[in-house]
């Protein structure tokens, strides 16, 4: 199961809270985006069920196999530049990929959210020199069959994914965006595993 998002920025942008529909289930982490840019949709409304996201089922569109499947685009709180994370640290050194992790600003039930699809991808920002890349990060979460039954949905809690690049490091100082978030990455370098993010906190 992906643990996804349709990524937005430290302040969503809103697109009007439309859900979309999806046929099936995407397991795995999604291509490289085209979309130039990190801003993703709000999530719905409240569904009254803790941990899920506020989503019916579109009955007008089904999937490949018979079944209705909706998903929303959830709203990113944190963006993380992380590593190895061996001995519960995170080691930087010039040549190591650039890997990231962001977490929606909601938390969900792991066992009844799905990712159906998602649009990702961490680019060079060419223009802001080397050392610099952005995230693309969008995912669509939607409950799943569990969901049927709230009661045997396990309790709420981030969801945090993570995203590798094809893109490494350079020695010195490396900056990572994604819409309003920023983080640095001083390369070489050792640092608390998980430490280095920006976005909300509270």
């Amino acid at each position: 199961m992906l643990v996804g998002f349709a990524l937005s920025v430290a302040v969503p942008i809103a697109c009007g809270g439309s859900s979309v529909s999806h046929g099936q289930r995407n397991s795995g982490s999604g291509g490289s985006s085209g979309t130039p840019s990190a801003a993703g949709g709000a999530t719905g409304g409240s569904s009254g069920t803790p941990g899920l996201v506020g989503i019916a089922p579109d009955p007008s569109a089904a999937g490949a196999d018979g079944d209705t499947k909706s998903c929303m685009f959830a709203s990113i709180a944190t963006l993380c530049v992380v590593g190895d994370g061996q001995d519960g640290e995170d080691h930087f050194a010039p040549g190591d990929l650039v890997q990231v992790e962001v977490t929606p600003s909601r938390c969900y039930s792991r066992s009844c959210t799905d990712t159906y699809f998602t649009i990702e991808g961490i680019h060079p920002a060419e223009d802001a020199g080397p050392g610099n890349f952005y995230v693309v990060a969008n995912l669509c979460l939607g409950p799943n069959d569990n969901a049927a039954d709230p009661s045997s949905c396990s309790p709420c809690v981030d969801y945090p994914y993570r995203m590798t690049s094809q893109l490494p490091f350079i020695d010195g100082t490396n900056v990572v965006r994604l819409g309003g978030l920023e983080v640095t990455v001083e390369v070489p370098s050792t640092v608390p595993a998980g430490s280095l993010c920006a976005g909300l906190t509270g």
